[in-house]
Order: C-alpha cells, then sequence, then structure tokens
C-alpha cells in the first residue's frame, strides 16, 4: 500500500516536472511593437501678403522639410489675415498650442514682451550689419519665447527706411518735416530732429503723401513699393533703415516634443539654413525693383557725419528713454549695440 502511494506520488511529481518542462519549452512571446510614426501635417502662418519674399521662402522651407521626412512632417502655408488674424493674437495661439507653426512679429507685443520689439528703437545699425544684429538678438527673443512654452527656429529682420519729398543732407533739413510714423520710439526720435511724427495707417497714406499731410514716411522698400509710395516722394534713403522688427519663425514646444527625434532635426536644421534667406529678402532689394521706381531718387547710404549727428541727437534719448521704462532689455540692447559697432 505505501509502495503504491510513493509510486502515485512520484508518477504525478514526474508528469508536473514534464509539463513545466515543455511549457520552459515554449519560446517567449514577442513584445507588441510600437505603432509606426503618422504623418503630420500642419498648417505654418506667414504674416506676409501671399507673394511677399518671405511667404515664398516659407514655401521653399515647407517643401525642403516634406522631401527630407520622407513627407513625415508636411507643412501648409497660409497667410495669417486670409485666417483672420492680424498680427497681435498670434502670440498666444503659439503659446497655447492653438496654431502650431509659424511666424511671429515682435513690433506687435510691446505691451506683453518689450524686448521683442526692441527694433522699434531707431539707427540700431546699418544694412550691411544685419546679420551680425541677428546673430546678437537671436539668444535674447529665444529666451523670451522659451518661457512662453515657445521654441525659435530662426529670426530675421524687416527694416523700415525713410521716403521724403525733400533730400536730406543736413541735421537741419529735418525741420518742419512732416513723417508718417507708426511707433513711439520713431516719433520720439524724428521730434529730436525738429519734425513732426504723424501716425497714419498705410491705406491713407499715398493720398496723404499726395496733397502734403506727410511730407515723409517711414515703410519697408517692399512694402512702400506695394503702396505706390515712390509715386509720391522724390527720395529712398535705404542704409541705415530708420526702425525694423524682429521676426521668428517659431513653434510651440508641445508640438515640437510631439515630433520624432530625426524630424525635430530635420526642421531645426532646414530653418537655419534659411534664416540668411529670410533676412536677404529684405536688406537685398532687387536691381528690377529699383529699376522700376523710375520717380523715387534712391540713396543707398546716408553721409556718415549725418548719421552721427542724426544717433547723437535723435536716437540716443530714445535708447535712454527705453532703458528707463525696460531696463530688463539692456543687455540685449548692449549685444545689438556691440554687433552693430555703435555705442551708447
Amino acid at each position: 500500500m505505501k509502495n503504491k502511494w510513493f509510486l502515485s506520488v512520484a508518477t504525478v511529481s514526474v508528469c508536473i516536472l514534464t509539463l513545466l518542462a515543455m511549457d520552459c519549452a515554449q519560446p517567449a512571446a514577442a513584445p507588441t511593437p510600437a505603432p509606426a510614426p503618422k504623418p503630420v501635417n500642419w498648417l505654418l502662418v506667414s504674416t506676409g501678403t501671399a507673394q511677399s519674399s518671405q511667404t515664398k521662402t516659407f514655401k521653399e522651407l515647407a517643401k525642403v522639410v516634406s522631401e527630407r521626412t520622407k513627407g513625415m512632417l508636411t507643412l501648409d502655408v497660409r497667410i495669417s489675415a486670409e485666417m483672420g488674424f492680424q498680427g497681435p493674437e498670434l502670440l498666444q495661439l503659439y503659446e497655447k498650442g492653438a496654431m502650431h507653426i509659424g511666424q511671429i512679429d515682435g513690433g506687435y507685443y510691446l505691451g506683453d514682451e518689450p524686448l521683442l520689439s526692441m527694433d522699434s528703437l531707431p539707427f540700431l545699425g546699418t544694412i550691411d550689419k544685419y546679420p551680425d544684429k541677428v546673430r546678437a538678438i537671436h539668444p535674447y527673443f529665444e529666451s523670451v519665447l522659451d518661457k512662453r512654452n515657445i521654441k525659435t527656429l530662426a529670426v530675421w529682420i524687416m527694416p523700415s527706411q525713410l521716403w521724403e519729398n525733400k533730400e536730406i543732407k543736413t541735421i537741419d533739413d529735418f525741420k518742419g518735416r512732416k513723417i508718417r510714423v507708426m511707433a513711439a520710439p520713431t516719433a520720439e526720435f524724428f521730434q529730436n530732429l525738429g519734425a513732426s511724427a504723424v501716425p497714419m495707417d498705410a491705406p491713407d497714406l499715398y493720398q496723404a503723401l499726395s496733397t502734403g499731410v506727410v511730407t515723409g514716411t517711414v515703410f519697408s522698400v517692399t512694402g512702400g513699393k506695394a503702396f505706390g509710395i515712390h509715386e509720391v516722394t522724390k527720395y529712398l534713403y535705404v542704409s541705415p533703415p530708420i526702425s525694423g522688427i524682429f521676426v521668428g519663425m517659431v513653434i510651440n514646444k508641445n508640438s515640437f516634443n510631439s515630433l520624432s527625434a530625426d524630424v525635430q532635426k530635420i526642421l531645426v536644421d532646414t530653418a537655419r539654413e534659411y534664416e540668411r534667406k529670410f533676412l536677404d529678402g529684405f536688406i537685398i532689394v532687387p536691381p528690377a525693383l529699383i529699376k522700376s521706381m523710375t520717380k523715387v531718387t534712391v540713396i543707398n547710404n546716408l553721409d556718415t557725419q549725418l548719421v552721427q549727428q542724426m544717433t547723437q541727437k535723435g536716437a540716443y534719448k530714445v535708447w535712454d528713454s527705453w532703458l528707463a521704462k525696460y531696463p530688463n532689455t539692456k543687455p540685449a540692447l548692449d549685444a545689438v549695440l556691440s554687433a552693430v559697432g555703435m555705442k551708447r
């Protein structure tokens, strides 16, 4: 009886061991593969017109990004005005992720982020120094937006030049001039030089210049041509620009982080490649454009001594007023002035 019990237990044990051995011999279940990345399609917002150099550059960049990512990131370039956006609201849209990627014009955000509007200050460098100016402002621009959950991909500048009906040869030639401006620092600058500063929207400018309501305007070269300013002014002073607007190509950081590492790198590297092309679209005036403006005399560079006088009499006070209001922007302003070879 005892032997039978022993044999039964032994038999059961052998069976259990056999089953365990059979189970162990089975291959381990393969891990569930990670889902394949899905292609991403986003709107890319340009604040320019459909025919502007920056919109064309955005479209070229978008095509290159799509090719390099093999269609994993495609960007559909849209015009902000056609989407119902005028500009000021874009900062919050990128910050919240309501818009993924696109352009931001710093001039709109004086009340929110003064540093982004710092290029409204007059006479911050000649045209040939603008690449150096971009390199100087880039880390400060990036730092400001980083706090708002926005990553900076590229930075450039839109300069605004002086168009006038009177040739400016001396500092006294500004007396009695009535010059249309948009930014308070620019208005203060011309007032320091003895001119009157007149705020005015662009659509009213042609008529105002035709009738003498204003004698000149601060406007970009391409923008001035688009609004027909060359038909109702006699002189265009290209460099130094009176003021400018810092511009960035930006992306919501959550959106950026949702991309795969290789797509992130392609996007960052491509934007860096195109940063200079965005800038050149504003600082290189096409010869054909100059040739088409037959009624206006284009003066590429103001007299060096006159620029020095305008800076000392007009710009220094504006810079100091700015720093009194926005002292936190001093490191950025000092970096820009150093980059363009100027002192405060």
